[in-house]
Order: C-alpha cells, then structure tokens, then sequence
C-alpha cells in the first residue's frame, strides 16, 4: 500500500515560483504512489496550480482484477490492484479575510495478490513477498509439461502442485514434486526437468517475511 496526502492554502500574492514548486510536488507525490505513470487529469491540475486556477474536483476510484487458472486441484492465481485520488485547487480566504490560493490532495494505491496452489491458499500485498510465498507452496523440482496440461492422472502420482501456463508459451505447463523424477518417468509422461528452479527456489525462500 502506497498513499501521499497533502492540504495547504498559499498566500495568493505569493511568488509564482511557489505554485510551481506545489505542483511539482503534487507530481512527486503521484508518482511515488502510482509508478512512472501519471494520469493526464493528474498533469492537467498541476497545469492549473500553476497557474494559481479554479478546477472541480478530481476523483477516481478503480479497482481491477486479474484472474489466472483455477480448477480444484492446479493453481490459480488472482491480482488485485486498487487506485485512488482526490485533488481540489482554488481560492480561499484564510482566517484574517485575505486571498489564499488552496490545494488539496490524496493519492492512494494497494495491490493484492491471492493464489491457491496444491490446494493451500496464500496472499500478499506485494509481488516480492508473493513470490517467495509461491516457491515456498510448491515442491523443490519443477517439470515442463511438453505433451499434454498437467491434471490429475495425466501426470506422476505426488505432485505438489500443477499448473497450465498460456497458449504461446514453450511448454503446456508445470508440475512441482518433492523428490526427483527418474529419467524413465520423465519420458514416459513428457516432463522436462527445469534445472535453474532449485537456484530460484532457494533465493526467494531465502527472503524474510513481510
């Protein structure tokens, strides 16, 4: 979760280098809570604080969910991103009755991430700490799927997890185990063995908890 708030009313003779100043900030502030990305309603209103005018209220409250998978025995895997902001520009009088040029604003945004893999449900709020979760929920060798989607009975009895990836990928998918496969195994059922995962596998279960 990232989130910036920021209220303040100016002198409105001030020099216009402090207009510029706050709407530069503003667009620090967007840019620390929601990425390179800057809305254009977001740079529109930093146009008008700098020009010391009067705009209505922007607001925007957007969630987006991305789903991938989901059957009762693969993985599954749901993103959920939430965004936020409020910005208020104009004038004012402060309380001895003088001009004020006022600027008010709110930027929020969390990301959520929710898997089901071998049948244990994990979550995150960051992509770090998901990933070090997945490897944690998934056995210590993984197998490329090279002939047919991994499923129950189309693949080695003990699997931990299983999972199809994406038309266009190299392979149909993955299964993770915690013993190694013999080499008659892997031919029999078209498994490829992925042999840099044990290296990933052991850097992210390295990273300490959230």
């Amino acid at each position: 979760m990232k989130e910036k708030a920021f209220k303040k009313g100016y002198n409105y003779f001030a020099p216009q280098s402090t207009f510029t100043r706050a709407a530069n900030k503003m667009l620090k502030d967007a840019v620390e809570v929601f990425g390179s990305f800057i809305y254009d309603e977001i740079k529109e209103a930093a146009a008008h604080i700098k020009k010391q005018e009067d705009f209505e209220p922007l607001d925007l409250d957007r969630k987006h969910i991305s789903t991938v998978g989901g059957d009762a025995y693969g993985s599954a895997y749901k993103h959920e991103t939430t965004e936020e902001y409020h910005i208020w520009g104009g004038m004012d009088k402060d309380e001895y009755g003088e001009p004020t040029y006022c600027v008010d604003w709110y930027f929020f945004t969390s990301e959520r991430f929710t898997a089901t893999i071998g049948g244990e449900r994990i979550t995150a709020t960051s992509h770090h700490d998901f990933m070090r979760k997945q490897m944690k929920a998934k056995g210590e060798y993984r197998y490329f799927c090279a002939h047919r989607p991994p499923s129950l009975g189309g693949i080695p009895d003990g699997a931990v997890s299983f999972e199809s990836y994406a038309i266009g990928n190299r392979y149909i998918g993955e299964a993770t185990y915690n013993r190694e496969l013999t080499d008659e195994e892997g031919e029999n059922w078209g498994l490829v063995l992925d042999t840099d995962y044990a290296s990933r596998r052991a850097y992210w279960l390295s990273v300490p908890d959230a």
